[in-house]
């Protein structure tokens, strides 16, 4: 068997000696050091990862509740909810959240041997150097030179949404900084190697795109936009140069418009098998055509297609929600921000049109953004419940990040000098809060989860007291009714408790005024301290200054 610690030497050893990461030979001494440092950073994360192991919380949480009650005996990719009068059991769909983001880390520690959190671990080091090794690959076909090119990634890697990861996983959107550029560059040879063997590539790119919505629902917009990409490089391959699908102009209307197949395809299968067109967050309450609606509807996509990879939008949020802002300011704020931004792209338009009729990638970043920013309008006026979190952006920001930093580099206008403020401002917050989470987490008494089956990450608690009160309530609950159905109404709770039961979250206090008393089946109620009083229908078996355990009758 392999242990976590021969398997974390082994993979130091593969790195070092390049036989994992294959990074090409560098002769600049400046592209050594900007390589040695991107490799340094890697392992560095490596190594504090499987010190510290992460603590799951937020989106990837409700995974792997999905997870544990799967592994005993429930449904897969379900998640258990009360009826409103507290009597009935049923399982509905993750739809907001792919499978993958919980059951890739699953797969691999099943496979490796290794607990779960290890796993996350691992598979998050071999996501960010196996996204730089894809990112570089994809980037030499651009007109963007190698110092250029390590510079961006080690930068990238420098950043909150980087480095967060292996303290604090919060779903899968590290995943994607690999399996982007991956993506990209196998869709590109794909298209090079096989350009007239259409069943073929029908079915590897089916693949790709299936696999990219596993990984998260989101990735359908760069999937969209990467074949928009692919269709306007078809159409059009006699106006550009340097072009990612090579094609002849007798190339027959069915050949090119046959890319769109496995995209449509993968969208199917993926409703079929995740969705079932089920609730998402894309849906809107109704349309809202507001003056204010529109300004927030083109800004915040925009700022984010720019700036989410610099974690700006980090130190953006924390200072906004300390700022009173009336609606009119704010909107006012946006309009000049945004009309700054415009005024220095038409500065830019020379430029911008040379890159867009010889760098192929530029032409992808540039239609990838379009399509975020359109669809993020769209989800603004229809109300939608997705959050504009710079996390969401990140496949189409770090493709735009070289040139910008090109840009910057080479132009005499003074304007590169707030540019590199902002980079060197992000690389600050990405180390600092890097630095203030370990601190934290490893001080204010995160808990390893102690169930057999998910064990080896943390969940994180303020309380020792309150960790050891949940010891007693498991071991009440393990002895008496290990076949009932637990209630929590934090999932954090689902694991502390060192339980095989099935969850249930109910995150609302109603259950509580409910009555429990459908037949044949019972609820375990675990609650805060407040709810002394027995709910009706239900019998108190513990209480302590911080927990009460209720059973029904």
């Amino acid at each position: 068997m392999i242990t976590e610690y021969t398997l974390a030497h082994l993979t130091k050893l593969s790195l070092i000696s390049g036989s994992l990461l294959p990074y090409p030979q560098m002769k600049n001494k400046t592209e050594k050091a900007l390589l040695i440092g991107i490799i340094a950073l890697c392992l560095l994360y490596l190594f504090l990862g499987l010190i510290y192991k992460p603590i799951i919380c937020n989106d990837a949480i409700n995974g792997m509740i999905s997870l544990h009650n799967y592994i005993h005996g429930g449904e897969w990719n379900q998640f258990l909810n009360l009826s409103g009068n507290g009597t009935d059991v049923s399982a509905h769909e993750l739809t907001w959240w792919a499978p993958g983001q919980y059951e890739i880390p699953y797969l691999l520690s099943k496979l490796c041997s290794i607990s779960i959190g290890s796993s996350i671990v691992l598979l998050m080091f071999a996501s960010i150097s196996g996204g730089c090794l894809f990112y570089y690959k994809i980037f030499k076909l651009s007109s963007l030179g190698n110092k250029t090119i390590l510079l961006s990634l080690l930068i990238l890697l420098l950043q909150r949404f980087i480095n967060i990861y292996f303290i604090q996983y919060n779903s899968s959107d590290l995943i994607l900084f690999f399996y982007t550029p991956f993506y990209i560059y196998t869709y590109y040879q794909l298209c090079k190697t096989y350009p007239q063997k259409i069943l073929l590539k029908i079915f590897l790119l089916t693949l790709l795109n299936f696999t990219g919505l596993f990984i998260k629902n989101s990735f359908v917009l760069f999937e969209l936009a990467v074949n928009i990409f692919l269709i306007a490089e078809y159409f059009f391959h006699d106006k550009v140069d340097n072009k990612i699908t090579p094609t002849r102009s007798d190339t027959p209307v069915y050949t090119r418009l046959s890319v769109l197949f496995p995209f449509v395809l993968a969208n199917l299968l993926n409703y079929y098998f995740f969705l079932r067109l089920g609730t998402n967050p894309a849906q809107g309450d109704s349309l809202l055509m507001t003056l204010s609606a529109i300004i927030t509807g083109i800004f915040l996509p925009v700022m984010e297609v720019l700036f989410a990879s610099l974690s700006l939008s980090g130190i953006y949020g924390n200072f906004y929600q300390k700022i009173a802002l009336s609606q009119q300011i704010a909107g006012m704020v946006m309009m000049v921000i945004l009309m700054g931004t415009g005024y220095l792209l038409y500065r830019e338009k020379n430029g911008i049109r040379n890159l867009l009729g010889k760098d192929a990638v530029f032409r992808l970043a540039m239609i990838t953004a379009v399509v975020y920013v359109s669809s993020w309008f769209v989800f603004t006026v229809k109300q939608s419940a997705v959050s504009g979190e710079d996390r969401l952006f990140l496949p189409v920001t770090i493709l735009i990040i070289p040139y910008l930093l090109n840009h910057s580099s080479t132009t005499a206008s003074k304007i590169k000098y707030v540019y590199f403020a902002f980079v060197g401002i992000s690389i600050l917050y990405g180390i600092g809060t890097f630095a203030y989470r370990i601190k934290k987490y490893s001080i204010n008494g995160s808990v390893w989860s102690k169930n057999s089956r998910l064990n080896g990450f943390k969940i994180y608690s303020d309380n020792k007291d309150a960790t050891r009160e949940l010891d007693k309530v498991a071991h009440i609950i393990s002895q008496n009714f290990a076949k009932d159905y637990i209630v929590v109404s934090n999932p954090d709770i689902a694991f502390q408790l060192d339980i095989t039961n099935k969850f249930i979250v109910n995150t609302s206090t109603s259950f509580s005024n409910s009555s429990h008393l459908k037949a044949g089946i019972h609820y375990m109620l675990v609650v805060q301290l407040g709810k002394d009083t027995p709910p009706m229908g239900l019998n108190k078996l513990y209480s302590s200054n911080k927990y009460s355990l209720f059973r029904s009758n």
